[in-house]
């Protein structure tokens, strides 16, 4: 059984819960383990505090104190399985406060080692090659590639995307009138993090602050699934976490209009 989630603000979100496994039969599931060989970059896009409108168009990588954070970008890479996984965050939320703060200044998210799996948008899984510092992705149902060339600084602590083959950035968008001129202006940099933990935490409130659920073993993979060119997405999470469903072992499905590139 499964149902579809909505987020407030009447984003759609594209996932449901679901109680068990997958169906072997309508899914064949292959797995990405985020061993302690990955590492964890990030990039946080902000606007400016006084700006309260939702349009994406004047968004840019947050430099000074009077931005807001509105978006998270993680980058997990792996120069042992020579992979790659580019996750966003869905767009921005209100919390409901006096203040109508982003949900991405909520104290969660200022643990940017912290991937949450619960505002999750989109998810690009590719190819890392080391040797050439390039990422490649794979475009559903054609025999081509998106290749993002990098570099990366002295001590490894920043990477820097220099370029990409594909001109159509708005591929890495989640609306249409988002400006890839203001959002993706090359150069792009993430930013190392000492650590990572894959979790869930749908609590916003500053004073039922916790860092949320850490997933571990199985729990700490990206499930996938292709067919017919189309790929899904799955997170073992176990208990239900908000104890409303009765759910003892949750799964997580992002359907694959959130997977943007064949992995």
């Amino acid at each position: 059984m499964a149902f579809c989630l909505l987020a407030s603000c009447h984003i759609r979100r594209f996932y449901s819960k679901m109680e068990g496994r997958p169906n072997k039969n309508e899914y064949q599931l292959d797995s990405l383990f985020l061993d302690n060989s990955y590492q964890l970059y990030v990039r946080q896009i902000g606007k400016p505090k006084k700006d309260y409108a939702i349009d994406r168009h004047n968004m840019e990588e947050i430099t000074r104190n009077d931005k807001e954070r509105i978006e998270l970008q993680y980058l997990l890479i792996s120069a042992k399985n020579k992979r790659v996984i580019y996750l966003t965050t869905i767009p921005p939320l209100h919390t409901g406060d006096n203040d109508h703060r982003w949900i991405y200044d909520e104290p969660l998210f200022e643990n940017t080692n912290y991937v949450n799996i619960w505002v999750l948008n989109l998810f690009f899984i590719g190819n890392y090659d080391p040797a050439k510092q390039t990422f490649t992705f794979a475009k559903k149902g054609l025999k081509v590639s998106d290749t993002w060339n990098f570099e990366l600084n002295g001590d490894g602590t920043a990477l820097t995307v220099m370029n990409m083959t594909d001109p159509d950035r708005s591929q890495l968008q989640h609306t249409t009138n988002a400006d890839p001129g203001s959002v993706l202006s090359l150069p792009i940099r993430f930013y190392r993090q000492k650590d990572f933990h894959l979790g869930y935490d749908g609590i916003w409130s500053d004073r039922n602050f916790l860092l949320g659920t850490v997933l571990t073993g199985e729990r700490s993979a990206i499930f996938y699934s292709t067919k017919d060119g189309e790929s899904d997405v799955f997170f073992h999470v176990g208990t239900d976490p908000n104890k409303k469903s009765g759910y003892k072992d949750l799964w997580v499905h992002f359907y694959n209009i959130r997977v943007r590139y064949e992995p």
